[in-house]
């Protein structure tokens, strides 16, 4: 080879990097002898457009990719003897068929993701023929070279990124060539990657990245070996060693972009490829031995393929089992563990070594992966209590700051994975391990204060795990937090808030927990809330200007409970509550134009209007009329009667977030104005709630779930809001135009929501808001044909729509229905679509739907036997039982399979259902077996 080319190919630059398709390549690639007419015409009518007014609809158009494609294919069909017998016939040939390979990613680069869906598989094709060529040819003589080998490694590259579905067909064929090149096999000839076949599991998807955000430990020196390992006994071995590394490096690339780009479940059913293993897989040894290659570079490159790898596989590393015994059959379940188990102990060695700071964050970053998928209950026992054992000498012996972080980012990833209760051994060894590093360091030392970041967060993690630990442990606790408010460094004020919101959080579950004996606790943590809610704390808010804070501080006010809110005192509550109003006022400066700053200060304004959403829940302001206009007043500016912008324009990218957490307070304000209603039917003592401000809410919310542009969970939770305040208004307090005005404008934007709409989720709350609406015992068909609508809706939703949370909810509506007179003329028209939505119930396998399906079923069989109880004579009692024997089979499995599994509260209409039909006298052998039906079932449960 060239020099030149030598070169080139060695510092990766060679095929695959050119900057399109130019005319000089397309007229270098016509210079070819041999090739076919259509190939040199096509060729010579591209080199006469100007590259720049050349696009892809040409390149497509013009058939180049299908030929190229050919012409490659009829290359290397033909044997190397072929070309010639000498040297200089044979690196001619190579170098011709390089120039087609970079034309063919020229031009790939144009088409795809585009390209015509018959030349796809004929391009994977001719890639696995010449892929195959260049593994079986590996370090021979006569094969291809390093230059050819890149070329096809980078179309190979290229084809994945931008169509990473085309190569799955193909993946175990691609995976095994890329095994030879890498050296993790000797040959082709023999190996077949055979997939798992998994079982149903659910993958995650990652997004597409762009390129690896690289450590800012960056390697010092020149050479990716040590002196001895580049000691060659000759200049052709150097050169050897060279090319041999050149080319590990670019198929390791490839490999890391099909793992990266690929969808998750093919990778992952080729697992044994990456975790070792000898059960499954037929490789004489696989990408975790990697780990220990001779080459710093390509050793961090197996350890983010294995990061990649593992990211999103919880359900799939979930399958791993530890035996104690060995049998002569090795299982999934015990390969998947015995492999795990294996690359831990390969990690703990390598950070035994010393090694530089970009291989050890590259270490400890697939050590996070491990911890956010592994199921350690389900690994060899210990495992757990070595990796932190480990890693914490790790960070005494190497005091840098960036190792510091990453090993407490293995911490925290572990505590927010599937093994939170594997820690527990280890709880207090973290904890005297992790707090001192949360406190600055002597000045002596050189401080980065991401260390004290990470700590904070550890000790969140380890808050959910021993809160206890954390109480015992109250004078260092305080002191930490106390230091931490006090920082001149505004994140760490931050951090310090962040871990107050998870320490308060798990503190109030465990004084809820044990509410009867812990008094001491309730007391403590009473005390805890005092002192956080001291002036000096509001003071500090008042002095730091950044909206983050504001928004922690709102979330440590959210956890502080409806008991432990109760025994503050008056001024305390009084504070807390003055606050949190104040900030949900904040008003956006108009003069703000950079979007991140306006960002944050909506999402401190969200944290507020969450906080405020979870104190009118409380007990204590159920019947606090003021509170209640004052939450009003508080939420109703932000959520204004203006549509939300879309796209660039917006001058406040952060009203989104905003109107969501505002129309959720204010959903919640109508669960409580809806139960203040009943309290107050009862005792008499409640206020009255304006009307004027139940209006002003009623419209706020039927414009957001008209409003095509607001976001779906704000119109989850306005749906909600119109079905309280249906049921909250009453005719006497309203003109009876202004009161039918409002229930059928309102009934309209439910019935919207309820039958269009790609959001499932929209749907089912506003089915469910709809059994708020037909609760109210004056609504009835003469209200309005809104009504009639309504009940038709539900009724055909009931009978086969395809999601059954939607279904359920809408049979929970009809469900609700308070009486005969608001479903008169539709009684027969809704058991009709109830006996229809179970038969359809019955005929649906949907594999991970079993629990929703079965609720479904019972919740339809209470629905019936609700519409039942309506039937008023013996003449509808005959055209009810005409109905259900129409699908009688159906209907008595159904109903009872139902009451075997319906909890006792639940129970009531069949009851009554029962009760009610006993009262007739059978007239036919139908009518006998449905009263003996509803018998048994009654019987049966009792």
């Amino acid at each position: 080879m060239p020099r030149t080319s030598m070169s080139a190919a060695l510092s990766g630059g060679g095929a695959g990097r050119s900057s399109g398709l130019t005319q000089e390549l397309l007229r270098s690639t016509c210079q070819i002898p041999g090739l076919p007419q259509t190939l040199l015409a096509i060729l010579e009518s591209l080199s006469r457009k100007d590259t720049s007014d050349l696009k892809p609809a040409d390149v497509a158009n013009s058939e180049l990719v299908l030929n190229l494609i050919q012409v490659i294919s009829e290359d290397y069909d033909r044997p190397a003897s072929a070309a010639g017998g000498g040297s200089n016939d044979y690196h001619l040939a190579c170098s011709q068929r390089v120039s087609k390979l970079r034309l063919l990613s020229a031009a790939l680069s144009m088409v795809l993701p585009d390209l015509k869906s018959k030349q796809m598989p004929l391009l994977v094709d001719m890639m696995c023929k010449v892929l195959r060529h260049c593994a079986s040819s590996n370090k021979k003589e006569g094969g291809a070279k390093l230059e050819e080998q890149l070329a096809v490694l980078q179309t190979l590259q290229l084809i994945v990124t931008k169509c990473p579905s085309a190569i799955e067909d193909k993946l175990g064929e691609v995976l095994g060539y890329l095994a030879v090149l890498i050296g993790l096999h000797r040959q082709v000839e023999g190996l077949s990657l055979v997939p798992t076949n998994l079982p149903h599991l659910q993958f995650n998807q990652r997004e597409n990245e762009g390129s690896r955000r690289e450590s800012s430990n960056t390697d010092t020196s020149g050479s990716d070996y040590s002196d001895q390992e580049m000691m060659p006994d000759s200049i052709s071995g150097q050169r050897r060693r060279r090319e041999d590394y050149a080319l590990e490096k670019q198929a390791i690339q490839t490999l890391g972009i099909i793992v990266k780009k690929c969808h998750k479940k093919p990778v992952v059913s080729y697992w044994f490829i990456f975790l070792p293993d000898k059960s499954f897989c037929p490789l004489q040894t696989g990408v975790t031995e990697l780990l220990r290659h001779p080459s710093k570079k390509l050793r961090v490159s197996a350890c983010h393929i294995l990061t990649d790898f593992i990211a999103h596989t919880t359900q799939f590393l979930a399958l791993a089992q530890h035996q104690d015994k060995g049998t002569s059959y090795t299982s999934l379940s015990t390969a998947l563990s015995l492999a795990l188990y294996k690359l831990h102990q390969v990690l703990f060695n390598r950070i035994k070594d010393q090694l530089n700071n970009t291989e050890y964050v590259a270490i400890l970053k697939l050590f996070c992966a491990l911890c956010e998928n592994c199921t350690y209950s389900r690994l060899n026992p210990g495992l757990v209590e070595t990796m932190v054992e480990s890693l914490m000498v790790l960070s005494e012996s190497q005091r840098n700051p960036v190792i510091q972080v990453a090993s407490l980012s293995v911490f925290v990833s572990l505590g927010q994975g599937p093994s939170l209760d594997s820690m527990k051994p280890v709880t207090m060894d973290l904890f005297s391990f992790i707090l001192p590093r949360c406190f600055p360091v002597p000045q002596n030392q050189v401080a980065d204060n991401n260390v004290r970041y990470m700590a904070l967060q550890g000790l969140s993690v380890l808050a959910q795990i021993h809160i206890m630990m954390f109480v015992r442990k109250a004078t260092e606790v305080k002191k930490l937090i106390d230091t931490g408010l006090v920082d001149s460094d505004p994140s760490v004020v931050l951090h310090t808030f962040r871990f107050i919101k998870n320490f308060a959080k798990y503190l109030t579950e465990e004084v809820t927990k044990n509410s009867e004996s812990a008094s001491r606790l309730r007391n403590l943590t009473v005390a805890f809330w005092v002192d956080f809610l001291k002036p000096a704390n509001f003071q500090l808010l008042e002095s730091l200007t950044n909206p983050n804070i504001r928004s922690a501080f709102a979330d440590c006010l959210a956890e502080i409970g409806p008991d432990l809110y109760t025994d503050l005192p008056d001024k305390k509550r009084i504070v807390c509550i003055t606050y949190i109003l104040g900030q949900c006022r904040n008003v956006l400066d108009v003069e703000e134009t950079n979007p991140e700053v306006i960002l944050q200060d909506r999402s401190a304004l969200s944290a507020s209007l969450r906080a405020l959403g979870i104190f009118i829940m409380y007990p204590c302001y159920l019947t606090d009329t003021t509170f209640h206009m004052d939450v009003t007043d508080a939420l109703l500016p932000n959520l204004p009667l203006v549509k939300d912008k879309k796209g660039k324009n917006n001058v406040d990218p952060g009203s989104k977030t905003v109107r969501v957490s505002a129309s959720w307070a204010l959903a919640n304000l109508t669960d409580v104005l809806v139960q203040a209603k009943h309290q107050m039917e009862l005792t008499g003592e409640y206020d009255e709630f304006p009307i004027s401000l139940a209006k002003k809410i009623l419209n706020t919310a039927i414009f957001y779930a008209l409003d095509s542009n607001s976001a779906i969970t704000t119109k989850s939770n306005v749906v909600r809001c119109i079905g309280n305040m249906l049921n909250y208004i009453c005719a006497d307090q309203l003109s009876p135009d202004d009161y039918s005005d409002l229930m059928e404008r309102g009934t309209r934007a439910l019935i919207s929501n309820i039958t269009t709409g790609k959001s499932m989720k929209v749907r089912w709350n506003a089915c469910y808001a709809a059994s708020n609406l037909l609760k109210k015992k004056d609504v009835t068909e003469e209200s309005g044909k809104w009504i009639q609508d309504l009940v038709t809706s539900l009724s055909s939703l009931v009978q086969n729509f395809q999601n059954f949370k939607v279904r359920i909810n809408a049979a929970v509506a009809l469900g609700a229905v308070w009486g005969r007179p608001a479903v008169n003329s539709l009684l027969f028209d809704i058991l009709e679509s109830l006996v229809v939505g179970l038969e359809s119930s019955q005929n649906l396998e949907v594999f991970g739907e079993y629990q929703h399906q079965s609720n479904l079923v019972q919740q339809l069989c209470l629905t019936m036997s609700h519409m039942i109880t309506f039937i008023n004579n013996e003449q509808e009692f005959s055209r009810l039982t005409h109905i259900l024997h129409g699908n009688w089979d159906i209907v008595e499995t159904s109903l009872t399979s139902c009451v075997r599994n319906i909890p006792p509260m639940k129970f009531t209409p069949i009851l009554n259902a029962h009760n009610h039909i006993s009262s007739f006298s059978p007239r036919n052998e139908e009518e006998n077996n449905l009263q003996m039906l509803y018998q048994s079932c009654v019987e049966n449960t009792h």
